[in-house]
Formats: C-alpha cells, sequence, structure tokens
C-alpha cells in the first residue's frame, strides 16, 4: 500500500474508536497516528535501498509491533502503536507468517524487493491498490474539512503540537 491507504485507514479506525469510547480528539497527537501509520515503511524501506533486505524487514513484523507497544504504552503514547500495527494489517503480514513471525522461523528475513518501479507500477495498474488510495484520500479529506483544519489557526495548532481542536456544538 501506499501513504493515503495506510494513513486514511488508521485515521478511520482511529475515528471509530473515539466515536466508540466518546474520547475526545484533543486528547491524542493526531502527529503520532500519520507518523505511525508509515512507520514500518519509514524504517524498513531506507533499509531495502541499503541493501539490508527487501522492501519489508523487522519493522513489518509482529516482535517490532510488539516492542513498539511496550514502549509506547510506557511513555503514553500508544497512538503510535496503534497506527503502526493498521499498517501491518493492512499490508497483509497475516500472509507472510515467515517474515510476520520473525524469528520463530529463523533469523533470515526474506522480503521481495520494492523499488520506485514497482510502486509506480502497482499505483497504475492495480485496482485494489488505486481504490484503497482514493479511499485513503477521502477519508483523510473528510477529517480534515470535518475539523476544519483548512483553517490557518486550526491547522498551525494541529501541526505545532499535534492537537485536533474539537468541534464546537455551534460549529455544527
Amino acid at each position: 500500500m501506499l501513504v493515503f491507504a495506510h494513513v486514511g485507514f488508521a485515521l478511520a479506525l482511529f475515528v471509530a474508536f473515539l466515536f466508540v469510547t466518546k474520547k475526545p480528539i484533543g486528547r491524542f497527537d493526531i502527529r503520532l497516528l500519520f507518523i505511525g501509520a508509515m512507520l514500518p515503511d519509514i524504517i524498513d524501506k531506507p533499509l531495502n535501498m541499503a541493501g539490508l533486505w527487501g522492501g519489508r524487514g523487522v519493522a513489518h513484523t509482529l516482535v517490532f509491533l510488539a516492542l513498539l507497544f511496550v514502549v509506547t504504552v510506557y511513555v503514553h503514547r500508544p497512538i503510535l502503536s496503534f497506527a503502526a500495527g493498521t499498517h501491518i494489517l493492512l499490508d497483509e503480514m497475516y500472509l507472510y507468517p515467515k517474515l510476520a513471525l520473525w524469528p520463530a522461523f529463523g533469523w533470515d528475513i526474506y522480503s521481495p524487493p520494492y523499488n520506485a518501479a514497482f510502486y509506480v507500477e502497482i499505483l497504475m495498474n492495480n485496482v485494489f491498490v488505486q481504490r484503497t488510495e482514493l479511499l485513503g484520500m477521502m477519508v483523510v479529506g473528510a477529517f480534515a474539512v470535518y475539523y476544519r483544519l483548512y483553517e490557518p489557526t486550526r491547522l498551525k495548532k494541529a501541526l505545532r503540537n499535534g492537537v485536533v481542536m474539537e468541534r464546537n456544538v455551534s460549529d455544527n
């Protein structure tokens, strides 16, 4: 998957969580959600370019996710590991148990190499990827409109300290 699918999926699940738990969005650093949604790729893609392994490596494993969860709970930022978990889910790592359950099957990490040409190819030819990217864009766009992130004050606050201001009742 590409950026919008990962971010949109994490954002949609996070908003559903907020709705069900009735927690205010302002309690969470939304920047961590966006970073977490891409964190496995932020770690593994540069390592792929360095020739260490294919496009999916240690950061696409359950060991990484478990360690990240422990750390983020300890520092009171579990939104980061939540979003990283959605990335692993959307990348369908359950279809690759040797990588997902690393190092249970040995220390070698095998993942096919991914390069820029691969991503251009799937974006241009894979209908599923095209649809998930479009859906992700729609989720991110709807979130931005709902929380009025097009307003400079709201956008600056979200970018500077991660706080998305609640909509007031009079804002509806």
